[in-house]
């Protein structure tokens, strides 16, 4: 299936959020101007890491795919949160017989 291109609107910068609940729900609208400051930072990054030495490049790598592997557990997790709480698997807890009383017991406690 092709993507759907962005659709430009004006407003307040995208949050951390609502960039995730866009990811989850496929919404292809951003602000317009989150993405140039977003194009700008890029540019700003990157201009940065050439100066820096090999060693250097692979550090911010390896951090760069630690964020991005912490951004996909957080949206699984809540992904898989949702998904049970929106299941039915376990509402047969709510209604279950009450199988045992006081006078099944052999031995009382106080």
């Amino acid at each position: 299936m092709p993507k759907k291109p962005y659709k430009i609107r004006e407003g307040k910068p995208i949050t951390i959020e609502e960039a995730a609940i866009a990811y989850q729900t496929k919404i292809t609208e951003i602000p317009i101007h989150n993405i140039m400051e977003r194009d700008i930072l890029m540019k700003k990054t990157v201009r940065n890491i050439e100066q820096l030495p090999t060693t250097h490049i692979q550090q911010v790598n390896d951090f760069v795919e630690l964020i991005l592997q912490k951004a996909d557990d957080v949206l699984i997790t809540e992904g898989l949160q949702r998904l049970s709480s929106s299941s039915h698997t376990f509402d047969f807890l709510y209604n279950e017989p009450e199988l045992y009383s006081v006078t099944d017991l052999k031995v009382k406690y106080s």
